[in-house]
């Protein structure tokens, strides 16, 4: 019971300074455009990793071809991603 307790405290705290966290960030990437930047492109790059992913699954027969579906959905993501992010304007130092 009390073992219960400790865990769904635990549980509650990771999930707080999850929130936390991305509270802080959100409210970073408002303020600064670098970082707004960096973070459009690293879920890009996120995308593109996923795609590469599952094309090289699906070339070694280990995914069934039905798994090339989402590719397109995938492709355009990250394009809009990279897209957002290379026409984000940065201010001169």
């Amino acid at each position: 019971m009390i073992v219960n307790i400790i865990f769904g405290l635990l549980a509650a705290l990771l999930v707080g300074w999850i929130l936390w966290r991305t509270v802080r960030s959100i409210q970073r990437a408002e303020l600064d455009p670098i970082y707004r930047r960096r973070r459009l492109i690293r879920f890009g790059m996120m995308y593109v990793a996923a795609g590469v992913i599952g094309v090289v699954l699906v070339a070694t027969r280990q995914e069934p071809v039905g798994t090339l579906v989402g590719l397109p959905v995938v492709g355009w993501l990250a394009w809009s991603l990279f897209r957002a992010a290379n026409r984000l304007k940065i201010p001169p130092s």
